[in-house]
């Protein structure tokens, strides 16, 4: 397998790796395809023993985890945003609704002083009528 010529994903499968781990490295290290099928570039497995061995050592492998991001953390992420949001709308919300609740009471408490003034326009004008009546 050492003289045969891989691809980018067969060198990451053979290493145990991703195969944009192993298109990183060869970009960090400068490494020439060997030979060149179509679109697909072939390359030696041992140009990368420097990457095997950065593969082993056990910082390598914390920082490679510390990095990895699945699917699945995405998505506890989007959800735990989403959650966020609601939570915030929910707030938004509540404040519209009592601020909707303030204005209707000092509506019904405006609209009382209305029919109070009412009242007293009504006994203002039966008084008058007296007067009048009286004065007559």
């Amino acid at each position: 397998m050492s003289g045969e010529l891989l691809t980018k994903s067969k060198i990451a499968d053979a290493l145990g790796t991703n195969p944009m781990r192993v298109t990183r490295f060869i970009e960090r290290n400068k490494i020439n395809a060997v030979k060149k099928e179509g679109k697909r570039e072939l390359f030696k497995l041992t140009d990368f023993n420097a990457l095997k061995k950065e593969l082993n050592e056990p910082e390598a492998k914390k920082e490679a985890q510390s990095h990895a991001f699945s699917k699945d953390d995405y998505i506890l992420t989007l959800k735990k945003q989403l959650e966020d949001q609601q939570k915030q709308f929910d707030e938004v919300l509540k404040s519209k609704e009592e601020t909707i609740d303030s204005l209707k009471e000092t509506i019904a408490t405006y609209k009382h002083a209305y029919e109070d003034m009412n009242d007293q326009l009504a006994v203002k004008d039966n008084q008058i009528s007296s007067l009048t009546k009286l004065t007559n």
